[in-house]
This record gives structure tokens, sequence and C-alpha cells, in this order.
């Protein structure tokens, strides 16, 4: 036989419930919010690690693009250098410089002299005076016959040039032309072989002759006084007037510092020479009584002197 379970007495407590604490959180300098910050802090890391990533690699490639873009700016600059202009010379040539326009070319082969005119259109009239242009000439195989330089002046309205193109025409027939702007900076340097302690070049033409005398300082020789001689020929019609203006001018200039000037009589006429000591001389002095291009200020390179002397057609050495 089974035996009967015994149920026990089911008692119902009728107390009002009581909080049981588990244990203590200690929130001592709130320490709760400070986890939970840094909890953020690290999630939002995390979350946008790859965009900030991506931001960098960004910058990085714009600061190289950047770059490129300068090199190949340097290059197209180097690609777009002005290159020669070959003119084929005539009379109805006309070509356009800054300020002004040259025109009527003619080449006077019995005058052994290159001559056109000069005609100032608008701007500075003083330009031709601050910048050396050239005239390079050539025949017409592109051969380099010679080089000229167009006159230092202030032009306002038309001047007619005239120079000296007697050593180009001894090479071959002048054809074509090129006309540019040089630099002091263009012109190549030179040696010059000491004398005495001297340092000099011997300019001249067929009545001038011209003697610069330089200091060597820093690798550069550098005017210091120059000597300008010239001989006149009583056969010409302009004789007694040349000897009247510089009987004039040295009396003028007799007690100048800086300055001395003698005329002595030879056997076709006179000699007039001037010394100029240019460490002594007034720059105004310069200026009004030997304002032409072959006179030049103190410490002006032998270089730029030989180079321009040439090119006036002046033989140097």
């Amino acid at each position: 036989m089974k035996k009967k379970k015994n149920n026990e007495p089911i008692v119902i407590d009728n107390r009002e419930l009581m909080s049981t604490s588990l244990g203590t959180l200690d929130n001592k300098d709130n320490g709760l919010i400070i986890v939970v910050i840094v909890l953020i802090l690290f999630m939002l890391c995390i979350v946008f690690l790859p965009n900030i990533t991506a931001l960098f690699n960004k910058e990085d490639m714009v600061s190289i693009s950047t770059t490129e873009k300068k090199t190949n700016t340097n290059n197209e600059e180097e690609k777009v250098e002005e290159k020669d202009v070959y003119y084929d010379l005539s009379n109805e040539l006309k070509v356009d410089i800054p300020n002004y326009t040259l025109s009527n070319f003619n080449v006077d082969k019995n005058n052994k002299r290159l001559t056109f005119t000069e005609t100032f259109v608008k701007g500075d009239s003083s330009y031709l005076m601050k910048h050396n242009y050239y005239i390079e000439l050539y025949n017409n195989e592109l051969t380099f016959l010679g080089r000229v330089k167009i006159t230092n002046k202030v032009i306002t309205k038309e001047y007619n040039e005239s120079l000296n193109i007697s050593k180009s025409l001894e090479i071959g027939n002048i054809e074509k032309i090129v006309i540019k702007e040089i630099s002091d900076n263009d012109i190549p340097s030179i040696s010059i072989k000491e004398n005495n302690n001297t340092y000099m070049i011997t300019c001249s033409n067929d009545s001038e002759t011209i003697k610069y005398y330089f200091n060597y300082k820093d690798d550069k020789y550098l005017l210091n006084n120059m000597i300008y001689i010239k001989d006149f020929n009583s056969n010409t019609s302009s004789y007694n007037d040349d000897l009247n203006t510089y009987n004039t001018l040295s009396t003028l200039l007799s007690n100048t510092d800086g300055v001395k000037i003698t005329l002595s009589p030879t056997s076709k006429g006179f000699s007039y020479e001037a010394h100029i000591s240019l460490d002594k001389v007034k720059d105004e002095t310069l200026k009004k009584y030997f304002s032409e291009s072959y006179y030049y200020t103190l410490n002006k390179e032998a270089r730029i002197i030989n180079f321009e002397l040439t090119s006036l057609g002046y033989k140097c050495n």
C-alpha cells in the first residue's frame, strides 16, 4: 500500500517587504562619470578613426599635388622662353619694342653703317636710356656677323640712328637681324692681363682711342679712371667748330676736380685728350659734359665696357 504524503500547511506572511542591500557602490570623486566619459571617447575614436586617417591622407595628397603643379609650372615657363626672331632686313621692315617703333632699315656699304629710325610711340621716352638693346647681324644662313648697340638716349619724337658695321661687313653680307635686350647679367666675364700693377683695356676706331683703367676686387675689374683721345683733321668742314668747342670745354673745366683736358697740334690738325679720374669727378659734371656712351661711372665692370664698346664698333684689347 502506498503511503499518503502529508501536505504542509501554507503560511502567508502579511508583513511589509523590506529592501535587501546586496552591496555598496563607492561614488567617491565622481568615479562613475569619469569612467563613462572615457568609454564614450574611446568609442568615438574607434568609430571615426577611418575618417581621420583618410583626412590626413587627403592633406598629404593635396600637398604633393601642389608641389607637382609648381614643378610643372616652372617647366612650362622654361618652355615659354622667348626665342630669337630673325627679321629679313629691308627698308619696309618695322619692329616694335617697348615705347618705340624701329623702321627704315638700311645697310650703307659705302660708309659701312647700319641706319634706321627710332620713333617714340607712347610711354616712357627715356626707356632706351635705361635699357640696353642690341641688333645682332646675320647672313641668310644665320651665320653670326656681329652685334651693334642701340644708342642710350632720350627720344621724344624721332631719332635717326647710324651704327658702325665695318667689322661685320668684312665677314659677310648682312641680310637678317635680331633685336633683343641684353642685361648686364647676361654679359660674359673677361680676363685682363696685369701690366705693372695696372689693369687696362684700350678701345679704338679710326679717330678715337679710349683707355680704361681698372682695380681688381672680388674677382671683378672695376673702372677707376679713363683717358679719351680724339684726332681732328683740318680737312673736314667742321674742323673750326670742333676746335672752338673743345677749346671752350678745356677752359670751362680747367679747375674741375678729376678732369684734365689738353689740346695738342698734330700734322693733320689737333688732338683732344681728356683724363678723367672717376673717383674724384662729380657725377653731375660727368653727366653734363661727358654724356657720350663711351663714358662710364666709377666701378663699372670691364666685361660690360668691353661688350658695349665692341658692339659700338670699337676694337678692344
